[in-house]
């Protein structure tokens, strides 16, 4: 055997062995890792905009028109506080004027509206399937962290930026721009499963995903004005993987 090949092994040796003593000398704070965790959950959407203008709580009519959702994510995590993930989420909205007169639809007032082979359509009632596409950033408000010795939890609030495809029934496609933002709590079960809760809103930039823009009257993909919205409540099972950064022998 050469020497250089005498060195190299040597090098290895010592960075294998100092690795295995930082993993169990150092305290979890000290360890310098990266967390990847993937999920998958399902949860619930619920409209709100010009059909359903409700404030704070919505009535028991409109509840009954929330439809179920899937969702798929990866998240990557190096330090406690923050997160970041990608996620992709499915689901499908409605409304029904019914459900919530108000003043910009006068009672025996038709709602209509233009549907892409130019017959008027009935707009008081619709449905809209969408595929959400976003990049979220969660903060954690606690020490966050796979440790079987300790109880892992944390609520969080998250925030980022989507890019929504819609497809409404009565009118063309459309992508759109989004904000989500909301509140959740993650529980780590052991090193590797965990389960997460979230409810939060999407504020979409467009007044058409209902098919119909009061607010001003802009029927584009995109608007500042006004724009439509729909709440999430997610439910997920993640599986993570922990990865311990060991530092450079030379």
């Amino acid at each position: 055997m050469s020497s250089t090949t005498t060195i190299i092994s040597q090098k290895r040796y010592k960075a294998s062995f100092l690795c295995l003593l930082v993993f169990f000398l150092a305290t979890p704070s000290d360890l310098q890792a990266q967390r990847w965790t993937w999920g998958a959950g399902f949860g619930a959407t619920v409209y709100k905009g010009e059909l359903a203008d409700w404030g704070y709580r919505p009535s028991v009519a409109e509840l009954k028109e929330t439809l179920p959702a899937i969702h798929l994510f990866v998240s990557y995590q190096e330090r406690h506080a923050f997160t970041y993930r990608f996620q992709m989420m499915v689901s499908r909205i409605q409304g029904n004027i019914a459900n919530r007169p108000n003043t910009l639809f006068p009672v025996g007032t038709p709602v209509t509206v233009i549907t892409p082979n130019g017959k008027v359509a009935d707009a008081s009632i619709f449905a809209t399937s969408i595929t959400e596409f976003s990049g979220i950033v969660d903060y954690n408000f606690l020490d966050y962290e796979v440790d079987p010795r300790h109880f892992n939890w944390t609520p969080y609030f998250y925030g980022g930026l989507a890019a929504v495809f819609a497809s409404p029934d009565k009118i063309d496609a459309f992508l759109t721009p989004a904000i989500p933002y909301g509140i959740g709590v993650k529980f780590q079960i052991n090193k590797n499963w965990g389960i997460r809760g979230e409810l939060g809103s999407r504020k979409v930039f467009s007044d058409k995903i209902d098919q119909i823009a009061t607010y001003d009257g802009n029927m584009n993909s995109f608007t500042l004005n006004g724009g439509d919205q729909y709440l999430h409540l997610g439910f997920s099972v993640t599986y993570t993987i922990q990865s311990i950064f060991c530092p450079k022998v030379y």
